[in-house]
């Protein structure tokens, strides 16, 4: 018996709302164990330590995303619409992610002493390349294998047990009596991760069976699983690359607490972001007929998002007035700082949003080539103004290239609705 469509139709819209509800559910739970984390890793290594172990995460960070070549986005692309191409992607994910991230590696022992300069630690990189460079890749591959194929809650628990494995190693620790140091909490949190890792290897092969390797390689587009990666990549580069060379130019004191207020700015980001998750497998299915109809799916949510977006900046600043009583008086810039950052869950909402439609339908080189050509314009006008302003310069080039980003995706959308309703009407030209 044939669903009727409006049936259909609403049988989808329920299922969008509880994976929301799931994936939501999970990402606020993440949230709060992220403040947790945040708050006593800050206390336990100060000021000083923080910013050094904050602003090497970073480096490993700006190449994190390339771990997989994209292979992430494509299999959570293809899957969502063909199941049946599950085993293959699974295949070509887990091969592509490992050959990648160990040349990565490679690539990180060879750059982090130029860029870091006296503040490299080989002590404190090379645990993070387990933690942060391949552990979460096997993260990311567990969440999109499962949320292509919509069991949303293994999906919406992947990211949230990494918050909790990380916050349990933390109290370990820190319970443990161990001098505390950027380099022995990196070793630390490495072991717990990485068993983490094989753990969620051990489910997948479980729970989703079979992972076929043949052709793994050959399977993957080169220059779409780059546009993916690229992009991924690209929006790491506004929240990161600022760390690594305040670490560098204005010592680990200045790192550590601009650190702690962008990261207190980024909590209010993590609903967004979950929400927009929860939306990719019905965008990518409306997105292949036309921008149009992914854009009808955000603009359902989208007012009440930036709405959020306003109150919840406000709500941080007079949060960073407290938190330094809590985590040291070491920190006390941060209040100042998060204030110059307030406007940031605006934008990032914005072009958040705006990027998810671009990637759903079809324009993921064009919304690559924008987040490169912004990553690239961050990066020179973090060089130059946080030489000459410090921190303050951090924030500039972050709020440039942001609304430069923002202003191009708005750009490549109405064209490409120009150009659908173009076509639409020549269609209807030539059926008269």
């Amino acid at each position: 018996m044939k669903i009727p469509t409006k049936t259909l139709s609403r049988l989808r819209s329920d299922a969008d709302a509880r994976s929301a509800a799931l994936i939501g559910g999970a990402d606020v739970a993440r949230l709060g164990l992220q403040a947790v984390y945040f708050l006593l890793l800050a206390a336990t290594l100060g000021a000083a330590g923080f910013g050094l172990y904050a602003g090497t995460v970073a480096l490993v960070v700006l190449v994190q995303m390339l771990g997989s070549w994209g292979t992430t986005d494509l299999l959570l692309k293809h899957v969502s619409i063909d199941r049946g191409q599950l085993s293959h992607w699974l295949g070509s994910t887990m091969a592509v992610t490992v050959v990648t991230s160990a040349v990565l590696s490679v690539v990180l022992l060879a750059v982090a002493p130029l860029v870091l300069g006296d503040s490299y630690s080989l002590r404190l990189l090379l645990p993070l390349l387990v933690s942060d460079l391949l552990a979460l890749r096997v993260v990311e591959i567990f969440w999109a294998a499962f949320l292509s194929v919509d069991r949303v809650v293994e999906a919406a628990v992947a990211r949230l047990g990494w918050a909790v494995v990380r916050v349990i190693a933390l109290v370990v620790y820190v319970s443990t009596n161990i001098d505390p140091s950027p380099e022995s909490w990196a070793a630390v949190q490495a072991v717990f991760l990485g068993l983490l890792a094989v753990g969620y290897l051990v489910h997948i092969r479980r729970i989703l069976g079979v992972i076929t390797f043949d052709g793994a390689f050959r399977r993957v587009p080169a220059g779409e699983g780059f546009a993916f990666a690229i992009g991924s990549t690209s929006e790491t580069v506004y929240g990161d690359a600022d760390k690594a060379l305040l670490l560098r130019y204005e010592g680990d004191a200045v790192a550590g607490s601009y650190t702690a207020a962008y990261r207190l700015i980024s909590f209010a980001f993590v609903p967004v972001s979950a929400l927009v998750v929860s939306k990719l497998t019905s965008m990518y299915r409306a997105g292949h007929a036309s921008i149009s109809e992914s854009l009808d799916i955000v603009r359902r949510y989208a007012g009440l998002v930036l709405v959020y977006a306003v109150v919840a900046g406000a709500v941080l600043v007079g949060l960073a007035r407290v938190i330094p009583e809590i985590i040291g008086e070491d920190f006390s810039d941060m209040a100042v700082m998060t204030l110059a950052l307030a406007g940031m869950p605006l934008l990032q909402s914005s072009h958040r949003i705006l990027g998810a439609v671009l990637m759903t339908s079809g324009e993921v080189h064009r919304r690559g080539a924008a987040q490169v050509f912004t990553a690239g314009a961050n990066i020179l006008l973090s060089i130059i103004l946080i030489s000459h302003f410090s921190w303050q310069g951090a924030v500039m080039s972050t709020y440039a290239s942001e609304l430069a980003l923002l202003g191009i995706f708005v750009a490549v959308i109405v064209r490409r609705r120009r150009i659908e309703a173009a076509e639409l009407l020549a269609q209807r030209a030539a059926l008269r």
